[in-house]
Order: C-alpha cells, then sequence, then structure tokens
C-alpha cells in the first residue's frame, strides 16, 4: 500500500513552524538581503491573521502575516508558500 502525502499534513508543519519567531526570524536572516533585514524590527515580530486589507482597500490573503515595524513604521511581511504534490 503507498502512502500518500497529504497537501494539510505540509500545511499544518509550515504553519506551526513559522508561527515561532525565532524560526521566522532565522528564515528571514537567511532568506532576505543583509540590508532589508536589519531594518525590520524583530522584537516586534507578531504572527496576525491570515487576511486584511491595505490602505489601498484590496483585500490581501497569504499562508502566513506578519506585523512588525520597519525603520520605525508599521509594516506588514506576508509569505506565500508553494507546493508541488506528485
Amino acid at each position: 500500500m503507498s502512502k500518500e502525502k497529504s497537501p494539510n499534513l505540509h500545511d499544518q508543519f509550515f504553519k506551526e513552524a513559522f508561527s515561532n519567531p525565532e524560526v521566522t526570524i532565522d528564515l528571514f536572516k537567511h532568506h532576505l538581503p543583509p540590508e532589508i533585514f536589519k531594518k525590520i524590527d524583530t522584537k516586534k515580530l507578531q504572527l496576525t491573521n491570515k487576511s486584511f486589507i491595505t490602505e489601498e482597500y484590496t483585500d490581501k490573503h497569504s499562508d502566513l502575516i506578519f506585523k512588525t515595524k520597519i525603520e520605525n513604521t508599521n509594516a506588514y511581511i506576508y509569505t506565500i508558500r508553494t507546493s508541488k504534490y506528485k
């Protein structure tokens, strides 16, 4: 019997892992250009809802959205994860 990979299991792992601030900070540190990462106030980083309305009144949806400050300005960092299942 072959086991199929469940997209929900991967999604659950992703969301659970990155709800940990240390994991998220590590991801940003290693994947963002250093000049951008150093502007993020990692002490203010907090996980928020998956969707929100921007100042331009457009809906945004993502896998994870983080609220923080970038150079003392309120900011959101959102992640969109894509996967291929065979």
